[in-house]
């Protein structure tokens, strides 16, 4: 489609996406800043009834935004894109090789993002927030997804996806409470990790994403992760 388009903003989303109708102008706005090279979006998953469907929605709230929000703080900005919105000018896009150059990319939205970053000009995390529709997934078809994300990350930053594993609060609370044989420092740690875990969750879903379904499937939090 490229070739087809005839202005200086090009705008990439999903193909499963749901935005506002003033969506267009408040995206794009923040590109009249010359400084900034991107502009992208948190979004929250419209689930299907499906328990892998609403699994899925619940981890992008409680698991995924949390990161994007977390590397945020940490790095000083954001250094990536999210595939549901991707607004940048055509003159990055050809600084950067063009579509072709992050062709055989599996996070290309990622990687477009890191590579306008590259050039010194920054990404805007916008304040809008759109909506995914996800599928009806089965148990299986959501842990293949699941996997999916990971060799994203794996792909993208081989570092940070060997250090996953550290950052899973819950199984090393539950490994350290069996270790330690039920003492009452384990079921406090235990407790005090659950209820991070919960708060972290309902604080992005309710009050950066206002998503109403997290209260509904909070139950299921431990699982989506």
């Amino acid at each position: 489609m490229l070739p087809a388009a005839r202005h200086e903003i090009l705008l990439v989303n999903d193909s499963d996406i749901r935005v506002a109708s003033d969506y267009l102008r408040r995206v794009v706005s923040p590109l009249t800043d010359p400084t900034i090279g991107m502009v992208t979006c948190l979004y929250r998953g419209i689930a299907s009834p499906t328990l892998g469907s609403r699994l899925e929605a619940l981890g992008i709230s409680t698991d995924f935004v949390p990161g994007v929000l977390s590397a945020r703080l940490i790095e000083r900005g954001l250094h990536f894109g999210l595939g549901s919105t991707l607004a940048f000018r055509r003159s990055d896009l050809r600084a950067i090789g063009g579509f072709e150059a992050i062709a055989d990319y599996l996070a290309d939205d990622y990687e477009i993002g890191r590579r306008i970053a590259a050039l010194g000009k920054r990404v805007e995390l916008s304040e809008v927030v759109v909506d995914t529709f996800l599928p009806a997934y089965s148990l299986r078809q959501f842990v293949d997804h699941q996997l999916r994300w990971a060799r994203s990350v794996r792909g993208a930053r081989r570092w940070g996806y060997a250090s996953l594993i550290l950052t899973f609060g819950l199984p090393w609370a539950l490994l350290t409470l069996l270790a330690a044989r039920g003492a009452v420092w384990a079921w406090a740690l235990f407790a005090l990790t659950i209820a991070a875990r919960l708060a972290v969750g309902l604080t992005t879903a309710v009050a950066v994403l206002d998503d109403a379904q997290v209260l509904r499937d909070l139950f299921l939090c431990p699982c989506a992760i």
